[in-house]
């Protein structure tokens, strides 16, 4: 889905001291990077997987996991386009 979007994951970099960092290219082909705060692994209780990341100042909870998981989760559902 993140593809579709334009979003696509470029690696991962093991920084000293532990530090995790994801690299993230956007749909105009800019390449972000993300310092990995938490990672929540998958399990099949929640079945889908989670990463809190630190960018700019801010936090992001991005999660993956099957549609029929992830939409009940969101407010109204996901639009037409997206499904």
């Amino acid at each position: 889905a993140a593809r579709d979007a334009g979003v696509t994951f470029v690696k991962r970099n093991r920084l000293q001291g532990g530090i995790n960092e994801v690299e993230v290219k956007d749909f105009s082909g800019r390449v972000s990077k993300f310092e990995v705060a938490v990672l929540l692994q998958f399990n099949s209780d929640r079945k889908r997987m989670s990463v809190i990341v630190k960018h700019g100042g801010s936090a992001w909870c991005i999660t993956k996991g099957a549609d029929s998981v992830m939409e009940p989760l969101i407010s109204g559902g996901f639009p037409e386009a997206a499904k």
